[in-house]
């Protein structure tokens, strides 16, 4: 017996470590560029989930000058990548805040759904 949320965690990190491993296994059958390409479908994917609408994205605008400056900065393509890959490892940390906030309000607000247990802090069978 452990409680709810410790159980759902330990869930949530055994899915999270088959996924890895999933895409380790493909990315050696496929290459290097196998994981690149799955985090801009993955950032697809989720951007269809987040975006509220609207025509007038300053996201662009923000890309366009980002990359213009950083083009005149890097001395080097692979020094441009290393600064890209640390501004979007930066952003889905910061994203990841929000939705584990999200989660967070989810548990306690119907610890049922995602604990099937009336409390985070109920014990249940592992």
């Amino acid at each position: 017996m452990a409680e709810a949320w410790q159980v759902r965690s330990i869930e949530r990190q055994d899915m999270l470590e088959s996924l890895k491993s999933k895409v380790m296994e493909l990315e050696d059958v496929h290459g290097r560029q196998f994981d690149f390409v799955l985090v801009m479908i993955l950032l697809d994917f989720m951007q269809d989930e987040v975006r509220e609408g609207g025509d007038d994205f300053p996201e662009g605008r923000f890309l366009d000058e980002t990359l213009e400056s950083l083009q005149l900065f890097a001395r080097a393509k692979e020094e441009r990548d290393v600064i890209l890959c640390s501004l979007i490892s930066w952003l889905v940390g910061s994203i990841t805040g929000r939705f584990q906030s999200d989660l967070s309000a989810a548990e306690m607000k119907d610890p049922h759904k995602l604990f099937h247990a009336d409390s985070a802090m109920s014990d249940v069978e592992i």
